[in-house]
This record gives C-alpha cells, structure tokens and sequence, in this order.
C-alpha cells in the first residue's frame, strides 16, 4: 500500500544534485548578474525585503511517499521517458524529488543509490545499474519525499498594512492565494520546490494584463470566418494539435477547444468547434510518410486526412512540438504541408504559439522573465502577419508578458512541464478570439 503525507518542511537528508534544480533547503537565489527590461538584481532584493518585512513566507512543505511497490527495469532512467519512474511524481513534476530521501529496500536488503540503482533526479527516472545488487525481477519497496510548491500573496491590507496571504501547497501548479476583502495585490511570491522561503522568487504586478503586446493578427485576416461569425452562418472549427490541445493534465471542457466552444455557444450557436489531437504527435507525424522509428504509437489516429474530412473553414494549429523547427524550416513546413494543402480545400488557418514550458536548467529569476526565442514562434508570427488566409492567436507573447503581471508561469504547468492547466488554456482561448474579432 502507497501512504502520503504532507509534512512541515525539515532539512532535507542531501542535495539533489539535478542540473539547474536546486538543493533541499535552500532558494534557487541569484548569484549572477540579472539584467533585464524592467528588471535586475536590486529590484529583486528590493521586494524580497518587503516580503521579509510583511512576515516573511514559511518553507515549501513536503510529501512522505512510502509502501511503493516496483519492479525497476534494467533500462537506464531517461528523462520523463523513463521506463520506470517514481509513482508519486505523478504529471511529470520535475524536479520536485528529494532524491537523498529515496529508500530502496527488498526485506533486509538496502540498495545503494549509483551502484545498484540509476536515477534521474529531476524526473524521478530508475534503472538498474549494471553489475549491481538489484535485478529487474526483484520487487522492491520504495520511500521518498517529495516537495511542493506555493504561490502566497504580498497584498495591502485594508488597514494600510503590507501583509502575506499564504496559498495552498501543491505538486505541480498551486492556485493563485484567496485574497481578502480590501486586499490590494502587489506581487505574487512563487515558493518553489525545496525552498526555505528566505529567498523566494517576487513577481510584483508591474503592468496590467491589458498592456501586453502580442502578435495576434486582426480578424481581417480571416475574413471568411469571420464574415459567417457575423452573418450567423454554420461554421466548422477545428482545433488540431498534440497533447496541449488535446487537453493533457486537465478535466473535462477545460481545453481551449472546449473554452472557444463555450463562448461561441450563445453568442454564434450556428458555430460548431471540434477538437482532433493526439498527444505526443508532432505535425510531421501526421503530414509524412516517415520510417517506423519515427511514426507516432498512435499512427492510425495521427492522420492529416481526419482534418481534410472533417471540412473545417478554420483551422486552429498547436504543436509545442514543432518547436525544435528552424525558422527556415518551420516556413517552408507551414506553408507547404499545412496552409496550403487546407487553403485548397477553402478552410483558413489560424496558428497558435505555443506556452512557455519548464526551464529548470536555466536561471530561474531570468527564464520567465526573457523574450520567447524560439524560432518556431517568430515563424508562426511571420506567417500569421504576412500569409493571406493565415491569422496568428500568439498566447506565447501572453506568457512572455505573466511576469510582469505577477503571474509566476511555471505555476500554470498542470505537469510541472509543457502542459498548460485551464488558466493557461483561458489565455490561448483570448487570443483565438481576439484573432476572431470576438
């Protein structure tokens, strides 16, 4: 049988040693010099300071994993593919394990960590170690901790008064902290895992949600569209993509197919959204005939031609997955295999960039806080702006903005890594509908 348990947060029994996570016990504070538009390394002690000051914010608490019962495979641990991984660490949740709190025990028998265990302990991956004591066919049993996160509030009180308001602890993305009546919000202090809460990340609310600037196209890009938005005529919908669209780590009508689908309902009811995505896919998968190797496990269903049957007159495109494309490349892919293959069959195309994701080897007081580089996003910007037919909802330039509205996006992570959770799905739903005149 598995137990839980959250626990106060204790000094943890070693470091973890994962690449850019930090130690047990400690903030990943910054070290180095931080300078970016708007931001720098005295600001951040600035606010730290009146953090302190209003009380200060209580350690990251953890969660006592035992009685977990496995066989460990011979593979070795690879990232978040892992053969096998910690059960506890449900939806991915890098970087959360204490790996020097991992107990690996058959009866008497203790197995050492790196001479008969392998581990990945950002992603809580095991193997068998070669020529060690534990062989695949042993069952061990398990114990581990596990650390949560937080969000808590620095708010003006009422009374004038700087204070906390503690939020809820949680394994991958904690709500937002309830706030009082006559609350005013300043910032948002993001107590991550392992923190010892004397050095948190302060994300102050520095500009509203309305003074971002995206690359979201008007809707006189998709002017077919929106000419039967407006006239009332049936329209079909089609939200294509791979886990984010389909809706991965959320409940039910919580994606932002179903979101779009709940706002057009009243207002256009004549308006029909369909959701056709396959997670894990990315869209060479579903365009090219590829080698085995290459070919998605869930290949009868990772077919382009289910788009073209379903004689959409918009389509809407998400593929974090896509991201790793050059910008040349991610062009002439576009362009060639998926605009105008859909344009032939009268359907306009409405590309979505895609979310921040986890950045856990890099500085965190600068990845949330730098411009989105990827050059698959500024291909999808280029071609929303310039292609006709092609309009681009750019959730990716909201997420480049969250900082600066105190929104911490590593929190919105519904596994810790690439999977937005329903406020981030709300956020690509505003710029579908901002690109739709809506």
């Amino acid at each position: 049988m598995i137990t839980a348990s959250a626990i106060a947060a204790e000094p943890a029994s070693s470091a973890t040693g994962a690449a850019g996570m930090p130690e047990p016990g400690k903030d990943a504070a910054v070290t180095t010099a931080v300078k970016i538009a708007g931001w720098d390394n005295a600001q951040a002690a600035a606010w730290r300071q009146r953090v302190a000051a209003a009380g200060g914010v209580q350690p990251a608490p953890y969660r006592t994993i035992t009685g977990e019962k496995q066989r460990i495979s011979d593979q070795p641990p690879k990232s978040y593919s892992s053969k096998t991984r910690l059960r506890g660490m449900t939806h991915l949740s890098p970087g959360c394990l204490d790996a020097g709190s991992l107990v690996i025990r058959h009866g008497e028998t203790t197995y050492a960590i790196g001479s008969d265990v392998l581990i990945d302990k950002a992603w809580g991956g095991l193997g068998c170690a070669s020529g060690g004591a534990l062989k695949p066919e042993v069952e061990v049993e398990l114990s581990y901790r596990l650390s949560l996160r937080r969000v808590d509030a620095l708010v003006k009180a009422k009374d004038g008064k700087e204070v906390i308001r503690a939020g809820e602890p949680h394994l991958t993305n904690p709500a937002w902290p309830a706030l009082q009546a006559g609350d005013t919000l300043l910032a948002h202090v993001l107590v991550d895992y392992h923190s010892d809460g004397r050095n948190p990340e302060v994300f102050p609310v520095l500009e509203p949600a309305s003074a971002a600037r995206t690359a979201t196209t008007g809707p006189d890009k998709l002017p077919r569209t929106v000419a039967k938005l407006k006239a009332g005529e049936p329209l079909t919908i089609i939200c294509w993509g791979d886990s984010v669209t389909e809706g991965g780590d959320l409940n039910p009508n919580e994606k932002h197919g179903d979101l779009l689908a709940a706002r057009l309902k009243t207002s256009h009811p004549a308006a029909k959204v369909q959701t056709i995505a396959v997670g894990g896919s990315n869209s060479r998968q579903w365009l090219l005939d590829l080698p085995e190797k290459d070919q998605h496990r869930r290949k009868q269903e990772v077919r382009f031609q289910r788009i073209l049957d379903a004689k959409p007159d918009l389509v809407v495109v998400e593929f974090v997955n896509d991201q790793w494309m050059s910008k040349a490349d991610a062009l002439k892919h576009y362009r060639e295999l998926i605009i105008a293959p859909l344009h032939a069959i009268g359907a306009e195309v409405l590309l979505l960039t895609p979310q921040r994701n986890w950045e856990g080897w890099k500085n965190p007081a600068e990845s949330v806080r730098l411009p989105d580089g990827r050059a698959y996003v500024a291909a999808l910007r280029e071609l929303g702006a310039s292609d006709p037919g092609v309009g681009c909802a750019d959730a990716a330039g909201r997420w480049e903005h969250l900082w600066k509205e105190g929104l911490p996006f590593s929190a919105m992570l519904g596994n810790g890594f690439n999977h937005p959770d329903v406020r981030g799905h709300r956020l690509f739903c505003d710029e579908v509908c901002k690109a739709l005149g809506l």
